[in-house]
């Protein structure tokens, strides 16, 4: 069933998040109410960080409220160490995570990911063997990195010992795809997360609402919702279908809403014609990275 798959995208629940967001931080009452949501609904994973705001102590106390440590499963992140010396990686990579399980009050974290995949670059071995170490402690069942694009999935074949990759996949972002990964991964044996199906939201935007400064958007949104709408569907309604269609171990979902959680859950067994992957490459190609990638849009 999909739904055991999906992991709850907690930005939302933190801070003020996404393009299509309400636009102001989320009360410490509606991120209960948004776990309660995907717990009912069968969503037995949650996906956050430190970065997120109030999210890992949102999340911890809904877990101690509602004992449910033993059936959630969590993945959180190792803050960014670009300030970092290399000589300090051990202490830190075991602070960072202490804060987060005391803020998440939690004794172990399914998976711990690094957040900021240019700290492999920076840190190499000393940082992989720190996060080994946590593993081999029982912190961390599994270890691994978030990356927003697949020339950096390279880092795998160095550091083997990431079994976890999260990557942006989603219907105007297919470069995973294209590059082949799914199937490398699967070989090796990295399990795959994926996020961003709906990118932040601006895929189930209308065009009219889009910003100026993400104006070059409107022609894709068009031309995707006019394909998709060939098959009866829309952005919110095949983006997860189009997720599982590379057969990912887990994709991270967030949403605004109650209703709209709801939605993507029904949504996500949906089973997509095989014409709509050929009528997507054909109509809706060449998007530019400054569309995919949120790093580059505009801040307002």
């Amino acid at each position: 069933m999909p739904v055991t798959r999906l992991s709850l995208g907690t930005a939302q629940l933190g801070m003020v998040y996404g393009i299509a967001g309400p636009g102001t931080s989320p009360t410490e009452r509606h991120a209960t109410s948004m776990l309660h949501a995907a717990y009912d609904l069968g969503i037995a994973s949650i996906d956050t960080a430190p970065d997120y705001g109030l999210a890992e102590q949102r999340v911890g106390a809904f877990l101690r409220d509602q004992n449910l440590h033993e059936e959630m499963a969590i993945c959180t992140k190792l803050p960014s160490l670009a300030k970092i010396e290399t000589a300090r990686i051990e202490q830190q990579v075991e602070d960072g995570l202490t804060a987060s399980l005391r803020r998440l009050r939690a004794d172990v974290v399914d998976t711990y990911l690094i957040h900021d995949s240019a700290d492999l670059t920076r840190h190499g071995r000393a940082l992989i063997d720190a996060l080994c170490h946590q593993r081999d402690k029982g912190r961390a069942l599994s270890i691994g990195v978030s990356v927003y694009g697949p020339d950096e999935l390279a880092l795998l074949d160095e550091y083997p010992e990431l079994g976890v990759a999260q990557h942006p996949f989603n219907l105007l972002d297919r470069r995973l795809l294209a590059a082949g990964w799914p199937e490398r991964l699967a070989a090796s044996g990295t399990r795959l997360h994926v996020r961003s199906a709906l990118l932040q939201g601006l895929l189930a935007m209308s065009p009219e609402a889009v910003s100026a400064g993400l104006a070059a958007a409107r022609p894709l949104l068009v031309a995707l919702g006019d394909m998709l709408g060939r098959f009866g569907l829309t952005p919110a309604t095949a983006a997860l279908p189009y997720a599982f269609s590379i057969d990912p171990d887990c994709i991270v979902v967030g949403a605004d809403t109650i209703e709209h959680l709801e939605g993507l859950v029904a949504s996500a067994s949906t089973v997509l014609p095989e014409e709509l992957f050929a009528a997507l490459e054909r109509e809706v190609a060449a998007v530019p990275h400054t569309i995919i990638d949120p790093r580059t849009w505009p801040s307002a």
